[in-house]
Parts: structure tokens; C-alpha cells; sequence
């Protein structure tokens, strides 16, 4: 048992260039003493010993060829011998590769291959995972897969979603994280200046195809990535207006925790109008008519499907609501796109 487990040390530790070597070896070495002690018999011949060699090798043993003298049986025991100790090597080498391609794949030095997904960057332990379960609690997007690049985690600290491991701002993260082909991006990076990097990297691979939102904590470094490109939804801290809202109104910061949460019921969610529809109504009448088709409660409108439309909260009840202008509503679940719009009323 010592023997094999030399061998198989021996081949897990070694190249594959080594193996084919060393198979090499086996197999003109064993042609050679097999032809200088068996030949001019049928096992010598080129198209006889392949065989011999396989069956021989792998101890099956079917007796169609035999050596007969004791040269080519002593070069018999060498083949069985080499091959076992060969194949435990292989055996070892393939398993010793498919564990440390799944260990890449932990620590995040693979390339992905993936389109219409979702790219987070940046790992703050606790808040990323929490981040993770609000993606995941929308419909929608729980079917996406999910990629989150770190440079501070070694390894994968979420399960069940792919990891790219890198400078975040780098074109090789960028690349392996397919971010080009993502549908959409949250930026939460470790620093203000880390996020604003990252976004303006981000977004100069992207374009205006993908979805970018990024959180900062300093309300004052917004300005300079909506420098960069309007369209990226900046975030900051909402704790101090929050605070100040539960000094107010006691419970009111369940009612923000609860809308802005996908793991609560009744939590926000925007809607667009298609440019084509035909009808329009007043804002007073598409209230009951949401809370009636929907049960879902309109609280605001913007006048474009651009990002960056100013949203206006509770408008005038005689508001007239067209074709492309986005409504934003409460709902235990996010309304069907589907719509027809052009029959709502009479639906």
C-alpha cells in the first residue's frame, strides 16, 4: 500500500506533460521487451499490442494475448504494475483539478459567462448579506443571477450566488464580472471614493444600457458621479432624516422600513406607461382604479421613464397620466407589465 500511495503522491503532485511522459514510457518501453522476448508472435505486432497493452494495464485480462516466455510475463508485471499506480495518479490528478477549480471558483478567479444579471460591488459584512436578501425577496429578480465583486473577501461569504474577487475598478473584475452585459449594478463600496471609482468605471463600460445605483455616505459626493452620468440613481444615508421623522411621528419609521423593504408586504415599486398607450386619466381616478384592479395604492408620478425624472409625491388629483410617465405604487407584489392599458377603465 506504501508503493501505490508513493505513486499516487508522485503522479497528484506532477504536470501533465509528465503524465503523458510517463505513459510514454510505459507503453514503448513495454513494446520493446515485449517484441525482444515474444516476437516474431502476434502480441509483438503493432496491431495486436495496443490491445494487449490496454487489457494488460488495466488488469481485465481477456487471454486473447499472452506472453509465453518468462522475459515477456516479467514485462507483463511491469505494465499491471505502472498502469495501477498510472491510473491512481490520474484519478488523484483529476480529483485534485476539480477541487481546485471549485476553490477558484470560491475565491473568485474565474471568468463568468452571464448576461441580464445583477453585479454588486463592494462587501461590508452583515449589510451585504441583508442586501442580497432584499434582491432576492423581488420576484423578479430572484431568478436573476446575482455576482458580487470584493476586494476585502478572499472567498465567497454568501452562498448561492457567483463571487469575482479583485480591485473593484480594475478592467479585470469589470470583465470577469461580465458587468458590460449586466442589467443591472448597486455600488456599495467600503469608501464614498471607492464608490465614485467603481461608478465611474462602471459606467464607462455600460453606458446607458445598464441600471446603475450607488450608496454613499457623504450626501456631498452624490453630485460627482451624477456629474458623470445623470442617469446613475445615487443613494445616501437616509439615518438622519429618519431620525428626525421618528422624533416627529412616532412609528413612522416602520412605514419608510416597510415600503423600501422586498421582504415586507407593501413595499414600492415603479410602473411605466408605455409611449403608445392611447388613454389617459386624471391621478384621482387612476387611484381607484389601481385599488381595484390591483390593490395596489398609487403614491407618486414622474413624467418620463428617464431615471432621473423628477418623481412627484402625492400629485393633484386632477394630474392628467399619459403614455410615458411612470407611476410608483405600494403593492404586496409587484403588478404584472402586462397591461392594457388602453381598456383599464373598462376592464
Amino acid at each position: 500500500m506504501a508503493f501505490f500511495r508513493k505513486i499516487y503522491l508522485f503522479f497528484v503532485r506532477a504536470s501533465w506533460v509528465l503524465f503523458l511522459l510517463v505513459l510514454g514510457v510505459l507503453f514503448f518501453g513495454g513494446w520493446y521487451f515485449t517484441w525482444l522476448f515474444e516476437a516474431p508472435r502476434e502480441i509483438a505486432s503493432p496491431g495486436a499490442y495496443w490491445w494487449y497493452f490496454i487489457v494488460t494495464g488495466t488488469t481485465v485480462g481477456y487471454g486473447d494475448f499472452f506472453p509465453v516466455t518468462l522475459g515477456g510475463r516479467i514485462t507483463s508485471l511491469f505494465i499491471m504494475f505502472g498502469m495501477l499506480g498510472f491510473m491512481a495518479g490520474i484519478i488523484g490528478k483529476v480529483a485534485d483539478t476539480i477541487f481546485n477549480l471549485s476553490r477558484w471558483r470560491v475565491r473568485g478567479m474565474f471568468n463568468l459567462h452571464l448576461e441580464n444579471h445583477i453585479v454588486v460591488f463592494g462587501y461590508r459584512s452583515g449589510e451585504t448579506e441583508t442586501l442580497i436578501q432584499e434582491i432576492q425577496g423581488d420576484a423578479p429578480a430572484k431568478k436573476m443571477p446575482i455576482v458580487l465583486c470584493s476586494s476585502s473577501a478572499r472567498e465567497n461569504p454568501i452562498r448561492g450566488i457567483e463571487f469575482v474577487h479583485g480591485k473593484l475598478s480594475s478592467q479585470d473584475v469589470l470583465e470577469r464580472s461580465c458587468v458590460a452585459k449586466a442589467s443591472r449594478v448597486i455600488i456599495h463600496g467600503a469608501t464614498d471614493d471607492q464608490t465614485l471609482a467603481v461608478g465611474i468605471a462602471v459606467n464607462h463600460v455600460t453606458g446607458a444600457k445598464t441600471h446603475i445605483a450607488a450608496f454613499f455616505l457623504d450626501p456631498s459626493s452624490v453630485e460627482y458621479l451624477e456629474k458623470v452620468n445623470p442617469q446613475i440613481e445615487c443613494v445616501h444615508s437616509l439615518a438622519v432624516p429618519m431620525l428626525v421623522q421618528a422624533m416627529q411621528d412616532p412609528g413612522s419609521t416602520q412605514v419608510i422600513r416597510k415600503i423600501t423593504s422586498n421582504l415586507e408586504q407593501g413595499t414600492q415599486y415603479r410602473l411605466n406607461i408605455p409611449e403608445n398607450t392611447a388613454s389617459s386619466w386624471r391621478f384621482g381616478e387612476l387611484l381607484g382604479l389601481f385599488k381595484e384592479r390591483f390593490d395596489g395604492i398609487l403614491i407618486g408620478v414622474a413624467d418620463s421613464h428617464d431615471f432621473g425624472a423628477e418623481v412627484i409625491i402625492n400629485p393633484d388629483t386632477g394630474r392628467i397620466i399619459s403614455g410615458g410617465m411612470s407611476l410608483f405604487y405600494i403593492s404586496g407584489r409587484r403588478i404584472d407589465q402586462n397591461i392594457d392599458w388602453n381598456r383599464l377603465d373598462t376592464a
